[in-house]
């Protein structure tokens, strides 16, 4: 990813948000409107298709968790039956995503994330 594109995504979001910056800690999924979840949804999206991002987030029991997880085809973990539990797929609410400290699929809700971030080029 070039600085070009990363500057490019940020302006949109500026744009979007109506915000000087972009910045996590202003921004409430729960209180934007559809559009905008939907933008922050792909957002979010194109960058773990890219590689590693860590998203910090609450989980169901209100304790914090930091997740390193992509969505990168080559990080994808090969099919294995451990139960008969079927992973769901990402919906408007949460995202399914590869956990890469313990190699299996996790979710979280977007609207339980509390940071995101990324380095360019790793």
């Amino acid at each position: 990813m070039t600085i070009d594109r990363v500057t490019s995504i940020l302006e949109t979001l500026k744009d979007i948000f109506n915000m000087e910056n972009f910045d996590m800690t202003t921004f409430n999924y729960a209180t934007t409107t559809p559009k905008e979840q939907k933008i922050f949804r792909n957002w979010l999206t194109s960058h773990l298709k890219y590689g590693p991002v860590t998203v910090d987030f609450l989980k169901k029991d209100g304790t914090m968790r930091t997740m390193k997880c992509t969505l990168q085809e080559s990080a994808i973990p090969t099919y294995e039956k451990k139960t008969e539990r079927v992973r769901t797929t990402s919906t408007n609410e949460a995202i399914s995503v590869v956990d890469l400290d313990i190699n299996e699929w996790r979710s979280f809700r977007y609207d339980s994330i509390k940071s995101v971030s990324f380095t360019i080029g790793e």
